[in-house]
């Protein structure tokens, strides 16, 4: 929730990263997968996430 005088961004999902988690593994977004998107704590969205977590 923004605070005070702050600016809501809002940006394009063609313009998002996407990650590089392995849809094909038992849990692909888990912390065991060594994910690098989870080792930089940066949140995928689950419209680019090729496991869509």
């Amino acid at each position: 929730k923004p605070v005070g005088e702050a600016q809501i961004l809002r940006v394009p999902l063609a313009e998002l990263s996407r990650c590089d988690c392995d849809p094909n593994k038992p849990d692909p977004c888990s912390s065991d997968e060594h994910c690098l998107n989870r080792m930089l704590k940066y949140e995928c969205h689950p419209h680019v996430c090729a496991a869509g977590e």
